[in-house]
């Protein structure tokens, strides 16, 4: 028996995963918000090829229900590329990842946060495999885009600025890293005070 959340059609949902239970007389919709749940559970735990499994199988079905662009079709898709992405398949998750990147541009806008937080998700691909540069740039544009939505003390805009800030820190570049970091934990700090989860997570960089 298994416990998981996630959002679903811009739903938060919260179910107990139950292998053995009988979906025939379920609708299809609520299975796939189940199966996502599940997925989800796998990655979490490092069952990336039952991950892989939940996320193909279901990802045309979510086509099928919700359109090529739809909320859940692209969530499948993003859980599926991450699944590649800890499995080292870069170039999968690559290709996935620009295709979804491509849709969110044209149905939530190219600075909407969840664009942007899977742009993040292609900077994080292309840093896997070496591929510096193109993480590097793609990084600062997300963190740039970021910063002027959400301003600095916002925890996704951290979690970028962290990131960014550790491949400068790798390639040498400290005065820059540290740069980033200072400015994200001025902004927390003085937003939600020294003992802030994003405040400790900037100070232990």
């Amino acid at each position: 028996m298994l416990q998981g959340k996630t959002m679903f059609g811009g739903i938060e949902i919260f179910a107990i995963i139950d292998e053995k239970i009988d979906l025939s007389n379920i609708p299809k919709n609520v299975i796939l918000s189940y199966k996502v749940i599940t997925a989800e559970y796998y990655l979490m735990h490092r069952q990336y090829h039952l991950s892989d499994e939940i996320y193909m199988d279901y990802l045309e079905d979510a086509k099928f229900l919700y359109g090529e662009q739809g909320a859940p079709t692209l969530l499948i898709a993003k859980g599926l590329a991450k699944s590649y992405a800890f499995k080292k398949k870069y170039l999968e998750a690559e290709e996935i990842l620009l295709d979804i990147i491509v849709k969110m541009k044209e149905s939530l806008g190219p600075t909407h946060t969840i664009t942007i937080e899977t742009m993040n998700q292609l900077s994080n691909v292309y840093a896997g495999c070496d591929r510096i540069t193109e993480a590097i740039e793609m990084k600062e544009k997300c963190c740039q885009t970021m910063v002027a939505n959400t301003g600095l003390a916002n925890t996704l805009t951290v979690s970028m600025l962290t990131e960014l800030a550790d491949i400068y820190a790798k390639l040498g570049m400290y005065d820059n890293a540290e740069k980033l970091l200072n400015g994200a934990l001025a902004a927390v700090i003085k937003q939600f005070g020294e003992y802030y989860d994003d405040t400790i997570n900037i100070i232990f960089c």
